[in-house]
């Protein structure tokens, strides 16, 4: 899965493939039952080069989450946009899409509650997680606005 855009420098390149291979891992396994000896084994980078990326395991599973919600959610909701239904059947779909995701993937949701878990106890990055959830809540609420 390629980064938006087209050309990607040789470090982007790096850092798109280290959190390409946390986000397999986290997403099957759970954040909590990854390693970083895990992401090395899988991205194929040594652990110094993984945390010249990122400052943690926390900051490689957040910013993988992000990562997967700007490449590939963000894209099939691009799609649904594109067949121009109806709010509220725009709505239903993206709901839909959502807990289905949820419901027929249980390392992801265990990923998903954990990197939660975590930022919630550390309290630190607050304003990140808020532009990605606004991000999606504003396309929630565009679509009820639309409803009337």
């Amino acid at each position: 899965m390629k980064m938006k855009g087209s050309m990607m420098t040789p470090e982007q390149e790096t850092r798109e493939r280290i959190m390409e291979a946390a986000f397999e891992l986290f997403s099957t396994n759970g954040y909590d039952k990854v390693s970083m000896n895990d992401i090395v084994d899988r991205s194929g980078i040594s652990k110094g080069g993984i945390f010249h990326y990122f400052s943690s395991k926390y900051e490689l599973g957040r910013d993988s989450l992000i990562w997967w919600a700007s490449n590939l959610m963000e894209p099939q909701f691009q799609k649904m946009m594109e067949k121009d239904l109806p709010p509220r059947e725009l709505l239903c779909s993206f709901v839909e899409m959502m807990v289905e995701l949820f419901e027929s993937d249980s390392g992801f949701t265990k990923y998903f509650w954990g990197i939660f878990d975590e930022a919630i106890r550390k309290e630190e990055d607050n304003s990140i997680w808020v532009d990605f959830m606004d991000q999606y809540v504003g396309i929630i609420a565009s679509q009820y606005e639309l409803m009337g």
